[in-house]
């Protein structure tokens, strides 16, 4: 064989095994056809993702396989959070609350004192978390999960999201572009002015004074002073942002429908629509480090990335 067509055979070879692996955002099976509403990981392997039917999914090696796990509801799930590999919490409908101590094997059933749906949780350390939901709920325990007290937001409006940079300040946004902090670990919650009327889903804090919060309508807002001023940034999308995640300050990804996937590297000035693979709508997105990354959503969807989204899409 002549030694040109040796070296074609090669390139080509070497082009498409490259292409084989190296995919943007791949497809994983998720052993359910339910919507995931909330992706969350311990660490760089052991994730679940939460959804309607009260579906919890759980990884123990980044995502190959998913394994159905036994909720015990049936009520949906909206957001999951673990501390460690072990213990976590999981919120939904009906004030659903519930908790585990063994990575999901078996989750317990706790009481919330509410009825309102939960949107969201967050916690701080192993004791302590919140939650918030319709109606301005916020909800805060200082023993795992074992019993919540209410707090008062002064808001009547739905919360969708809620984020703590230290044990102390965190911060939940909402509709009507709602965005509250607090400093004394939610004794008072204050209103911010967030510059918009939008819907706000989702708020990321990649630093302490640096966040962002998104929304209907492609809405983004970002802070670089803990809040004190918000400034509208442009996602270039007109659809519901509905989750938000920044791996550094500057670096961000959010993603929307139809299988919208954008990222930012210049802290929200701009951003780029990647290659999801799916048109399915997506819900929720969560990174393990700067490379690796997970998104779910409807119909059972999760995608994953092991180059930080890799190329652009045109």
């Amino acid at each position: 064989m002549r030694p040109i067509l040796i070296l074609f055979i090669a390139i080509l070879a070497l082009s498409c095994n490259k292409n084989s692996i190296d995919v943007d955002w791949k497809i994983q099976p998720s052993g359910t056809a339910n919507t995931l509403n909330c992706v969350y990981f311990a660490d760089q392997n052991t994730g679940f993702a939460v959804g309607i039917g009260g579906t919890i999914v759980k990884t123990t090696n980044g995502g190959i396989p998913w394994t159905i796990q036994s909720s015990g509801t049936t009520n949906t799930l909206n957001s999951v959070f673990f501390m460690n590999g072990s213990v976590g919490c999981a919120v939904g409908a009906a004030g659903t609350i519930l908790t585990t101590s063994n990575g999901g094997t078996l989750w317990r059933k706790q009481v919330s004192g509410t009825t309102n749906e939960l949107f969201s949780v967050f916690f701080t350390d192993l004791n302590t978390g919140y939650a918030v939901g319709y109606y301005g709920t916020i909800l805060k325990t200082t023993n795992g999960g074992t019993a919540w007290t209410i707090q008062d937001s002064g808001l009547s409006h739905w919360l969708w999201s809620v984020y703590f940079t230290n044990v102390n300040t965190g911060y939940a946004v909402g509709d009507s572009g709602v965005i509250i902090k607090t400093t004394n670990g939610g004794v008072v919650w204050s209103v911010q002015a967030s510059g918009t009327l939008k819907n706000l889903f989702s708020v990321s804090f990649p630093t302490v004074n640096t966040g962002y919060a998104s929304g209907s309508d492609g809405t983004m807002v970002k802070t670089i002073n803990g809040g004190a001023l918000w400034t509208t940034q442009s996602s270039g999308i007109s659809n519901e942002i509905f989750s938000v995640f920044f791996t550094r300050e500057n670096t961000g990804y959010a993603v929307s429908w139809p299988g919208a996937i954008l990222k930012t590297t210049d802290g929200a000035k701009s951003w780029t629509k990647q290659t999801s693979n799916t048109s399915n709508g997506l819900r929720s997105v969560c990174f393990t480090d700067s490379n690796t990354g997970y998104v779910v959503g409807v119909k059972g969807t999760i995608i994953k990335t092991t180059n930080g989204g890799g190329t652009d899409s045109k």
